[in-house]
Parts: C-alpha cells; sequence; structure tokens
C-alpha cells in the first residue's frame, strides 16, 4: 500500500521594483472606479437637497472622479518611484507564497 504526502513548498520572494508607470495606471483606474459608487450618492443628494439649485455644480461633480483618478496617477508614481529608491537601499517587501497541493 504506498501513501501519497502532500509536501508544501514555501518560497520567498522579495518585490525589488515595482514600474512606475504602472502602478499609477492600477492606481488611477482604482480610484476612478472607487469614486463612482461615491459620485452617485453625491448627485442624487445634491438633486433632493436643492431641486433647483445651480446647474455648475453637476458639472463639478461629474469632474471628481476624474480628478480623483488624476491625483492616483501622479502620487501612484511617485510612491513606485520612492519605493524603488528605497528598496534599492533597504530591500523590499517580502512576500512567502505556499504552493496550493
Amino acid at each position: 500500500m504506498s501513501f501519497l504526502f502532500a509536501v508544501s513548498v514555501t518560497v520567498k520572494y522579495q518585490v525589488s521594483a515595482i514600474a512606475p508607470l504602472k502602478a499609477a495606471q492600477v492606481l488611477g483606474m482604482v480610484f476612478f472606479i472607487a469614486t463612482l459608487p461615491l459620485l452617485l450618492i453625491a448627485v442624487v443628494a445634491y438633486d433632493l437637497a436643492l431641486p433647483q439649485g445651480p446647474a455648475y455644480l453637476l458639472w463639478v461633480f461629474l469632474m471628481v472622479p476624474l480628478v480623483n483618478a488624476l491625483f492616483a496617477f501622479f502620487f501612484g508614481c511617485v510612491f513606485a518611484i520612492c519605493y524603488n529608491l528605497a528598496a534599492k537601499r533597504i530591500g523590499g517587501f517580502e512576500l512567502t507564497l505556499q504552493e496550493k497541493t
């Protein structure tokens, strides 16, 4: 009779660099998508509070996701560059991955 033993292999990886533009793109898109439900809530609340309010405020509400995405893009790029500089000196994040059996 043979027995099969599951062997778990644990591997450590270190994130030595992050591509700044890719990080910026991902953060920009995530923040844009995350802002959309908040935009919906803000527009409904604005309409309920001021049904005859100024129309330019609606355009301000519509610009919020775009501005939020642009700021996230910019700071995502800056943070990735800062991470890369710090990772060169002190090492990057360490990830411990385990193979699922």
